[in-house]
């Protein structure tokens, strides 16, 4: 009798087993359709994000400066202006990239005082500058990096510098 029970024990494990190894393989199947469907979501092109920074820079005001010098719309030139048009939008431009400069200097003073949460927020402020400029410009930001990449691969060893 007691043999029995043992067999009727191991069986019932046995079946519990299958069951349990089931429901893992379903969870782990739900799981990882579920992060590929919130990574879809999430994810972007770099095309994307340029485009959607752009806008959102546009949205709040950061290119009056730049829709200033378009004089051709019908703005008016400031005729004591000793800058051509190509100074200005050049000054436009280097004010952009001294935001993306600042954004990097926040990002190192978030290091410093160890805090990786505002470092990381930081970093992603530098991606949105840059997507911004590269936006505005109609720069193909993804294209450049591809051909960037594939020029380092064939420098030297730290470009051939010391560090």
């Amino acid at each position: 009798m007691y043999m029995w029970k043992c067999f009727d024990r191991l069986l019932l494990w046995e079946e519990t087993s299958k069951i349990v190894y089931k429901l893992r393989q379903a969870m782990e199947k739900w799981e990882s359709s579920t992060k590929m469907l919130g990574k879809e979501e999430n994810s972007m092109t770099i095309t994307e994000l340029c485009e959607k920074a752009h806008k959102n820079a546009r949205d709040h005001g950061f290119w009056e400066d730049w829709d200033s010098i378009c004089w051709e719309e019908g703005l008016p030139r400031n005729e004591e202006s000793t800058l051509d048009i190509q100074e200005l939008f050049n000054h436009a431009i280097a004010t952009r990239l001294m935001l993306i400069v600042s954004e990097l200097s926040e990002a190192l003073e978030a290091l410093r005082h160890n805090d990786r949460d505002n470092f990381k927020e930081e970093l992603a402020d530098v991606a949105i500058r840059l997507g911004d400029l590269c936006g505005g410009l109609n720069i193909d930001l993804e294209t450049e990096i591809k051909k960037k990449m594939e020029k380092n691969k064939t420098r030297g060893y730290k470009h051939g510098k010391l560090f």
